[in-house]
């Protein structure tokens, strides 16, 4: 190349000034030999050893956690633990005015151990009442003789909406009827 000028906007000029580029920023962004934790610099797979590692404890503390409670269990427990119910069997009222029923939550969660309720309800409510109901539930559950939380579920497999004020988007089903690909 000496002797020899090339003109600053030919397609060789513009791809060593790329190659100079990503070398200097290569350089620069990749510590050599180890990662700089100080600068907070991580290389791919630090980052992604570090991101596929699950938090909490390791898995097989949660497998004889879960054996351990899962040989306290009476067998009326494990079927209580298997059951779904819909909302509206241990709440009252409808639309804004519904509330949890106290002793059907208690029959419920309490003596038959149900361990999972699914909100079928079509009315919004508030974030606050939402919050107040859940905590209701979770709160009849810590009265059980295990205190196992209660699964809560939402029906919302064609978009629904449950919260006032929030935004609905549709469901990938409905984008598909109206023709749009997702």
């Amino acid at each position: 190349m000496l002797g020899k000028e090339i003109p600053v906007n030919t397609p060789q000029r513009k791809l060593w000034h790329i190659v100079i580029v990503l070398a200097v920023c290569m350089e620069v962004a990749v510590p050599s030999g180890a990662d700089d934790a100080a600068s907070g610099i991580v290389d791919s797979q630090t980052f992604l050893r570090q991101s596929l590692n699950p938090a909490g404890p390791p898995a097989g503390a949660s497998a004889a956690a879960v054996e351990k409670l899962l040989s306290q269990m009476t067998l009326k427990e494990k079927i209580g633990q298997m059951t779904q119910l819909e909302i509206g069997m241990v709440s009252d009222g409808q639309g804004q005015s519904i509330r949890i029923n106290p002793e059907k939550l208690h029959k419920a969660v309490v003596e038959y151990g149900t361990g999972s309720l699914l909100n079928v309800n079509d009315e919004a409510l508030s974030a606050e009442k939402w919050h107040e109901i859940i905590r209701a539930i979770q709160a009849e559950a810590k009265k059980s003789r295990l205190q196992i939380p209660v699964l809560y579920g939402i029906d919302s497999i064609h978009g629904p909406n449950y919260i006032v004020g929030s935004t609905l988007f549709p469901s990938r089903w409905r984008w598909r009827r109206l023709g749009i690909r997702s």
